[in-house]
């Protein structure tokens, strides 16, 4: 690298830091030494808003404070304690991850990001963020932040989750972190991303980057990153068979290798293009009731809860059933709704419990 694109880095770095030490947030995590922490709130921040992960960081930690202590633990009692942060695949990734590193490296992160890419769930941001919050490895951290604050630094033509676009991005990355912190530098260009250069109005005028920035200079903040149209959204329907004894519900755990797998729900049919159609749920709830090896008769539809996933847009249609009564089994238990949130629960199943015991409450 020659003298210049060095000055400009260091330049750019050192705009950047001084404007994270005035600006940044105080977030719990912040400041935090034990890897495992950090490793948490990585995961957690993942696809999830701030706010939610402020709320949920210290009490999973209460409960897991440590590898030990989250290997040891049933998948289900993690997914319980996931419960309400959404994208559950994490959660299970993140207790497979617990399991290896009891088993392989002591109870303890490995401090290299090499090392750390081969433990589930590791890709490449988590791994980066980690080696260079908790351990000081120069290695870059590139999550949807850092993406779009680059893309508009350089007016990047490409799509950032392309390989050569993305290896532009890295490098970009790379040589900030010759300069500065590893530490600092990664979390200032999320913090840059997440409070500055937003995906709709960037405050262009409150950057430290602007005068360097390209897109702004064209005029075209908002036109970058330059991303393949997304997918329209799907309508889908689905229906749950409500049975309820003594104001306690049938509830049964999803199934391994499915969506929202682990998790307990009021049983289910998988969705279906359209909305909802109550000659469809008819005979489809009482073949599911069969699977349960019982006799159910379809009452009226309860109500409705609307939830999206990714861009399907989900429609769950709850009709009341009556007959005979499933036997408990591992995967299928009579509870309240209260005691049922505390075996982790989807999200629509969770509106839906809501909506039964307070028709009015969601």
């Amino acid at each position: 690298m020659s003298s210049t694109p060095q000055r400009r880095s260091r330049s750019l770095a050192g705009r950047l830091v001084a404007w994270y030490e005035k600006s940044r947030r105080n977030l719990p995590w912040r400041g935090v030494e034990d890897p495992f922490a950090i490793w948490v709130s990585e995961v957690m921040l993942q696809q999830t808003r701030v706010e939610v992960v402020e709320g949920r960081w210290g009490p999973f930690l209460e409960r897991f404070p440590n590898v030990k202590s989250l290997a040891e633990a049933t998948l289900s009692e993690v997914l319980a304690h996931w419960a309400g942060l959404g994208y559950y695949r994490r959660a299970h990734q993140l207790h497979a991850a617990a399991c290896v590193l009891v088993e392989e490296y002591g109870g303890e992160l490995p401090s290299f990001y090499e090392s750390l890419r081969r433990l589930p769930g590791m890709g490449p941001y988590t791994a980066g963020a980690v080696a260079s919050i908790a351990f000081g490895e120069a290695v870059p951290a590139v999550d949807g932040n850092v993406e779009r604050v680059l893309c508009r630094l350089l007016a990047l033509e490409g799509d950032p989750k392309r390989r050569e676009t993305a290896a532009i991005l890295r490098s970009t990355v790379q040589g900030f972190l010759e300069t500065t912190s590893p530490a600092t530098l990664n979390q200032a260009l999320m913090e840059l991303g997440a409070l500055v250069c937003l995906p709709r109005k960037p405050l262009c005028g409150e950057c430290p980057w602007s005068e360097e920035c390209r897109a702004y200079e064209l005029s075209q903040a908002e036109d970058y990153p330059r991303r393949p149209p997304r997918p329209g959204t799907l309508e889908v329907a689905a229906y749950a068979a409500v049975q309820s004894k003594g104001g306690r519900y049938l509830f049964r755990r999803r199934v391994e290798g499915g969506h929202n797998q682990g998790l307990w729900e009021i049983p289910s049919i998988p969705w279906h293009p359209g909305l909802p159609d109550a000659g469809r749920a008819r005979p489809l709830l009482e073949e599911l009731g069969r699977s349960f090896s019982v006799r159910w008769e379809v009452r009226g539809e309860l109500t409705r809860v609307k939830h999206t996933i990714t861009r399907h847009r989900i429609t769950l249609a709850a009709y009341a059933v009556e007959g005979e009564e499933p036997l408990e089994t591992e995967d299928l238990r009579w509870a309240t709704a209260t005691e049922a949130a505390a075996f982790g629960l989807t999200a629509a199943a969770s509106k839906l419990c809501r909506r039964l015991v307070s028709p009015e409450g969601c």
